[in-house]
């Protein structure tokens, strides 16, 4: 079946038509009036392609590294809890898809099944994203296992220290696996700096912090050593008329230093056309951004049964628009020449 889709689009109509309301609901809502939400999308409508002409396109190379690993373009899956409720498989289906295409996935601490399962069901790279449930002892018992499974690295994100008001959810009466049953949640609240820094410490791998939104924090996330600094407003599930991801990237690009990675997630489930990916996702990596993360877009969908649907259309899409920007490399360098930033008036002309 996944071998017939040809467009993003199609994906997202097969996996509507394989979900119940409330998964649904769960997958593509956001906080309260959702403002933040539809931000992270608008973005995108500001930032316009220059496109060079008379270069040698015949041969591109979309790839890039990441920690060290070789990503078949810059994208990579991202942390999702509840996977469970959306394939029987959970976070292993996501890890066989993203093995099978070349790239990295993030392994959500509140995801089926476990940690290690997930870690073993592939031999590609993984990172481990991690939520506090538990004093520092707590976190140092979850990143032994870590460790012991083979993790490359490890993410910790800190945009969610109250649950938000996802009012979708609500309107339901639904709430996620983890949430219905962990009496923990409190542990989340009393995330410090000082705390992160000893279970980076702890950790002794690559350290990501997830959640940053402001220059003034990632400022100091840089101060306390952390290697990468990952530009999230939680896909507007969080704090509610928030800026959107892609908005925030400029102020933290200031003050990043040049082997900070940025990464910002700010491509949505929702678009009016495919085309509209494929715009978002080049001017991504143009703009000063090394690597974009699908995260809601990337979810199998049960009854879909080629892990491939997800990304069958990465030639047939995203490759194209680099050929006809004129880029032939995405070196790091290069990427600002081919964007730039319109008006409102402009935008919506």
């Amino acid at each position: 079946m996944g071998l017939d889709f040809v467009t993003n689009q199609e994906i997202i109509q097969a996996a509507r038509k394989n979900l119940t309301q409330d998964i649904w609901d769960y997958l593509s809502g956001g906080a309260e009036s959702e403002t933040t939400m539809r931000r992270n999308r608008l973005g995108f409508d500001y930032l316009a392609l220059r496109p060079r002409v008379c270069v040698d396109v015949s041969k591109i190379d979309t790839a890039t590294t990441f920690l060290g690993q070789k990503l078949r373009i810059p994208v990579m899956m991202a942390p999702i809890g509840s996977l469970q409720t959306i394939t029987p498989e959970g976070g292993v289906a996501v890890a066989k898809a993203a093995k099978e295409f070349g790239t990295m996935n993030f392994v959500s601490s509140v995801t089926q099944p476990s940690l290690e399962e997930i870690a073993a069901s592939t031999d590609h790279p993984k990172i481990f994203q991690l939520y506090i449930r538990g004093g520092l002892d707590w976190c140092k018992e979850i990143i032994d296992r870590v460790l012991k499974a083979g993790y490359i690295g490890v993410c910790l994100t800190v945009d969610t220290a109250h649950y938000s008001r996802r009012e979708r959810q609500m309107m339901n009466r639904y709430l996620p696996p983890n949430k219905r049953t962990e009496t923990s949640r409190h542990y989340q609240g009393m995330l410090t700096w000082e705390l992160m820094a000893a279970i980076k410490k702890h950790a002794g791998l690559p350290f990501i912090l997830k959640g940053v939104a402001t220059a003034e924090d990632a400022k100091i996330a840089l101060d306390y050593g952390v290697d990468v600094i990952y530009v999230s407003n939680h896909g507007g599930r969080q704090l509610d008329h928030g800026r959107g991801t892609i908005d925030a990237l400029p102020e933290i690009a200031e003050v990043a230093d040049a082997p900070v990675a940025l990464r910002a997630q700010a491509v949505e489930l929702r678009h009016e056309t495919p085309e509209a990916l494929v715009l978002e996702d080049f001017r991504l990596v143009a703009a000063p951004a090394f690597e974009v993360e699908l995260a809601r877009l990337a979810l199998r969908s049960q009854g879909l049964e080629e892990r491939r649907a997800h990304f069958g259309v990465d030639r047939a899409l995203f490759a194209p628009d680099v050929e006809v920007a004129g880029c032939d490399l995405l070196e790091f360098g290069v990427r600002p020449r081919f964007v730039h930033r319109i008006t409102w008036r402009q935008a919506t002309s």
